[in-house]
């Protein structure tokens, strides 16, 4: 008996066969069967699922790689020199995007404008809002940059800081 375990079997019956006994073992064999069938099935998909799952999360990188390449360039200017004064920005995310940002860019002659932003979150929605209120602040386009204003002079001036977020507000609530 030991030696038939050895080679493969599974079960014994010994004799007289009793015909209840054999179809017990049989119906009892065949549910294993069954069951090792449906494992089998369930491994393959749950693999199928995986590796489908894999993939998402990997264009999930990738864009998150370029999200991220794309906030960290909205610092144009990451140490600029203004007069006797020296700025720098430095921003760092706790994940790979974030709803963390500061800048700066010159008004006019006389004036230097900063910004920091922080919307609330670590996640995609917050870096997205970051994206959009730092488009705010352009300082390359003068008529897109909310921060500063042309006096009927032709002066370009400062806006006040309440005025700005007051404008933020109303654009994006």
């Amino acid at each position: 008996m030991l030696y038939a375990f050895q080679q493969g079997a599974d079960d014994f019956l010994s004799k007289p066969i009793a015909a209840i006994e054999l179809h017990a073992r049989v119906t009892a064999a065949a549910r294993l069967l069954d069951t090792q069938r449906k494992l089998k099935l369930k491994n393959r998909q749950i693999k199928a699922a995986l590796r489908k799952t894999q993939a998402l999360n990997a264009a999930m990188d990738k864009d998150l790689l370029a999200a991220q390449q794309l906030q960290t360039a909205l610092i144009h200017n990451r140490h600029r020199r203004f007069g006797r004064f020296d700025s720098a920005a430095l921003v760092e995310n706790a994940g790979p995007v974030g709803g963390d940002l500061a800048g700066f860019f010159t008004i006019g002659a006389t004036h230097t404008g900063f910004y920091i932003a922080d919307v609330s979150g670590h996640v995609i929605s917050a870096a997205m809002l970051t994206v959009r209120i730092a488009n705010f602040f352009l300082a390359e386009a003068f008529g897109q940059n909310i921060a500063v204003q042309r006096l009927k002079t032709g002066q370009i001036c400062p806006r006040q800081p309440h005025n700005i977020l007051q404008s933020i507000n109303q654009i994006i609530l």
